[in-house]
């Protein structure tokens, strides 16, 4: 049998269910974004999809119940995780299907052939297990230069290393777990805060269709905790039902103190452009 490959203008839950019945679609590649919409769409779990056998996501973490929720809805199919970044080739680490299976909330084990992976403190030592740090990356796949960007390039590679900005926890099986960028973690009464993990904690309400978590400036606090969520269709989603939902999973401090219901801006990769939100959001 020859291959086919399918290109959708858009992507439309039910338009990509029937391309993949109709071609007989074996491999799906898709960002955590699509998978969620085709977990909304009753379709996704009527149709038995035979020929599947293999998907993939990556570029964004994908809340644990989605992972779950997937799994239960196609147990024939093996999913595998992966997690990288276009500088590296793209390039990082993955979780086997059983590996997704046992540890949803996982975003890799193992490196990619031909790649050494690291989670770094501010000093460049390896952290112990448990302990937040930076994820690093080596290998034959990583980016020479940013293009006319040396203090970019200078910034990112360091001693041959390249530095994701991405923190993550090791555990003593070796599973790691994304809580932040760097970037986008939040300070709040000289607490941090990793808005992952919020979103995280929060994507399982059953009224959320999208969420984002964000701080915003606050003269008491430093930064407050925004909740901006894009509620299923037909649902509505208060704050007072988010903050119920998420005490279950995490400490009052992580929780948000306002909600905002809007569309989530995307990159054409699917990861969440919370630098808009938050320029939109202090505007």
């Amino acid at each position: 049998m020859g291959t086919t490959h399918v290109v959708l203008p858009a992507f439309e839950p039910r338009a990509v269910i029937d391309a993949m019945e109709k071609h007989r679609i074996t491999v799906f590649l898709g960002v955590p974004t699509m998978y969620q919409f085709l977990l909304q769409d009753p379709e996704f779990a009527s149709r038995e999809l035979p020929d599947w056998r293999l998907g993939y996501f990556g570029a964004a973490p994908m809340p644990p119940s989605a992972v779950t929720a997937l799994a239960a809805a196609k147990p024939h199919v093996g999913f595998y995780q992966l997690c990288g970044q276009t500088e590296g080739g793209p390039t990082g680490i993955f979780l086997t299907p059983d590996e997704v299976r046992e540890r949803p909330d996982a975003v890799g084990r193992t490196s990619i052939t031909n790649v050494e992976t690291r989670i770094v403190d501010l000093d460049g030592n390896d952290t112990a297990v448990g302990e937040p740090g930076e994820i690093i990356y080596r290998g034959q796949t990583i980016m020479k230069s940013y293009w006319n960007k040396p203090e970019a390039t200078a910034e990112t590679l360091r001693d041959g290393w390249l530095h994701s900005g991405d923190i993550a926890v090791r555990d003593a099986d070796g599973y790691i777990t994304i809580v932040d960028r760097m970037k986008d973690m939040i300070i709040t009464g000289g607490r941090n805060v990793y808005s992952v993990e919020v979103e995280q904690a929060l994507a399982s309400h059953p009224d959320v269709a999208d969420i984002a978590i964000v701080g915003r400036p606050d003269e008491v606090f430093g930064e407050s905790i925004i909740a901006v969520v894009t509620p299923v269709e037909g649902r509505d989603v208060t704050l007072e039902s988010l903050r119920e939902h998420g005490a279950e999973y995490i400490a009052d401090y992580k929780l948000p103190r306002e909600l905002i219901t809007r569309p989530i801006p995307r990159n054409p990769s699917g990861k969440i452009l919370k630098h808009v939100l938050r320029d939109t959001i202090s505007a």
